[in-house]
């Protein structure tokens, strides 16, 4: 009971913070706006046009492509949302807290498990949220400093960098508060300290629970199951477990079979799959975007690199492996890899420094330094919240996301919810295009990875509303939805500044395939050779 108050209340807090943005469009709208009750960013339309096809499709077609393309997606998380027969966002919400939940579980387990005391537990919590991006600190000290606007948005990409492309849907946060970040989150905090459990005691049912975590994990959210299997080859080889490690990797291979069967199946879906994959620059990365703890282990690994324990052997490679599996290619959305990240450099560098003379000698010395850099670390976070918060209020954020539609907007989609086919594929300016999908629509240029040859969409989207007409023949646009009227064309219905064209009789093309797309994406040699082994075209 005592652990389950606990992470309640720790998921509490981290949910309520990371909906900084969320929070005040809800308490504080402008004049002329409603709150949207989800970030505005390009990932959350995207899951509810999931979770909504779902209420009538267990594999869902593509909303995000301006073609018509074959139910193929798997996915279940959404689907549970879509067809649980509550309301949209009251089920998303439920999910999240849920997720939120299980993660705050996973890490108190976490710290139990490779903490051996009180203090460890709180300095590991510190050092996990102080794995702070370099850029993040100087764009906090610039705003401290007032420095001019110009250097405050060249260090700006660090906010980016901690809240969206690294952020973990837990500790790290308020540009990107996906669930399945979450998710991922708990299920990696999970491995890790289930694997060390195991390695420790030896007792079957934590090697069993890994497995189950591993499988589950890959069937929700097929991307952390990679990094699980690899991460845990080194210790349990060091321990002599050789079947377990085939064991763990047939339970991740299970998992992500049905991604694996309808991306080969799927021709829409294998290309789409072809721009989920993220390059990291290199090794580096990993140090200038998790800060000092990421620095600090690697330091004390180089300067005495000996694991005693079962726990450091586990830690040890769920840090390196992370650091250089993503350079691999192909692997898909390898930022995902990142999720949980944070915890593994707090732990590691608590055990270490725990283990190491040089602190266990100066530790009197040394904790002045240590309350600093917490105490600086809880000023950037709060500068950095504070900022979010703000401008979740603000049609044209200075950094953030806005968590506000305006009124006339919110019209359009309802009117565009009942009064438009629902076969049809529609034209609008970004970011509408993102929410036109949702309705559930066909939406031209509405997701950098579903869309397919996204960037040659826009072109054509911005051709469109420049004058050039062509691009309705081209794609087989139904509707198109502009911000001001467009000459020559009389629309069927205006929304405050919004008006609405229809197009009768033009309907969507079928999905022409890679080779018959300019700007398509390129497979890496390891998918094409998979592909072409499975005599996918």
């Amino acid at each position: 009971m005592h652990r389950l108050w606990q992470s309640f209340l720790l998921a509490l807090a981290v949910g309520l913070l990371n909906h900084a943005a969320v929070i005040a469009g809800l308490l504080n709208p402008p004049p002329g706006y409603e709150p949207a009750w989800v970030l505005r960013n390009p990932d959350i339309p995207q899951y509810l046009t999931w979770a909504i096809a779902a209420r009538s499709h267990w594999l869902l077609p593509n909303f995000h492509a301006p073609w018509v393309t074959e139910p193929a997606l798997f996915q279940p998380m959404l689907q549970t949302i879509g067809k649980s027969g509550l309301p949209l966002l009251p089920a998303y919400y439920l999910q999240q807290a849920l997720l939120y939940w299980a993660a705050a579980w996973a890490l108190l387990a976490a710290l139990e498990t490779f903490c051996a005391t009180s203090r460890q537990r709180l300095w590991a919590i510190i050092a996990a949220a102080g794995a702070l991006p370099l850029k993040l600190i100087a764009w906090a000290v610039a705003q401290w400093a007032g420095l001019a606007f110009p250097l405050q948005i060249a260090f700006a990409l660090g906010v980016i960098e901690y809240s969206y492309e690294t952020a973990d849907g837990f500790f790290r946060g308020g540009l990107s508060n996906s669930s399945t970040l979450t998710l991922g989150t708990a299920v990696s905090l999970s491995a890790f300290t289930l694997l060390a459990r195991y390695l420790r005691s030896g007792e079957a049912r934590h090697f069993h629970l890994l497995c189950l975590v591993n499988f589950v994990g890959a069937l929700l959210h097929p991307f952390e199951v990679f990094l699980i299997s690899t991460a845990a080859i080194f210790p349990l080889a060091r321990a002599r477990r050789w079947p377990q490690i085939a064991f763990l990797g047939l339970a991740g291979g299970l998992g992500i079979l049905p991604y694996l069967i309808q991306t080969i199946r799927s021709p829409w879906l294998r290309d789409a799959s072809d721009l989920a994959v993220w390059h990291m620059p290199s090794p580096a990365w990993v140090i200038l975007t998790f800060g000092l703890p990421a620095f600090a282990v690697c330091w004390l690994t180089l300067v005495r690199p000996r694991s005693p324990e079962p726990e450091d052997d586990v830690l040890n490679s769920w840090f390196f492996t992370n650091a250089l599996l993503p350079m691999i290619p192909g692997i898909p959305v390898a930022n995902h890899l990142f999720d949980g990240f944070a915890y593994c450099c707090g732990f590691l560098l608590m055990r270490k420094a725990a283990a190491d003379p040089m602190f266990t000698r100066y530790t009197r010395r040394l904790r002045p330094a240590a309350f600093a850099w917490a105490a600086s670390t809880a000023a950037v976070l709060i500068t950095l919240y504070a900022q979010l918060y703000r401008d979740g209020t603000n049609p044209d954020p200075f950094i953030g996301l806005p968590a506000i539609i305006a009124s006339d907007e919110r019209r359009l989609l309802d009117w565009m919810r009942t009064h438009t086919p629902e076969d049809a594929l529609v034209l609008a300016p970004e970011p509408l295009a993102h929410w036109i999908a949702p309705l559930p629509r066909k939406s031209l240029g509405s997701h950098d990875v579903f869309s397919i040859t996204y960037s040659a969409q826009r072109e054509d989207a911005a051709r469109f509303f420049a004058g050039d007409h062509a691009i309705i023949g081209k794609y087989g646009v139904g509707i198109a939805v502009s911000d001001r009227p467009l000459p020559g064309l009389s629309p069927i219905h205006i929304e405050g500044r919004w008006h609405v064209y229809e197009f009768p009789g033009r309907q969507p093309h079928p999905y022409p395939g890679r080779s018959s797309l300019p700007g398509a994406p390129k497979r890496s040699l390891l998918r094409q050779w998979l592909f072409t082994l499975f005599s996918a075209p």
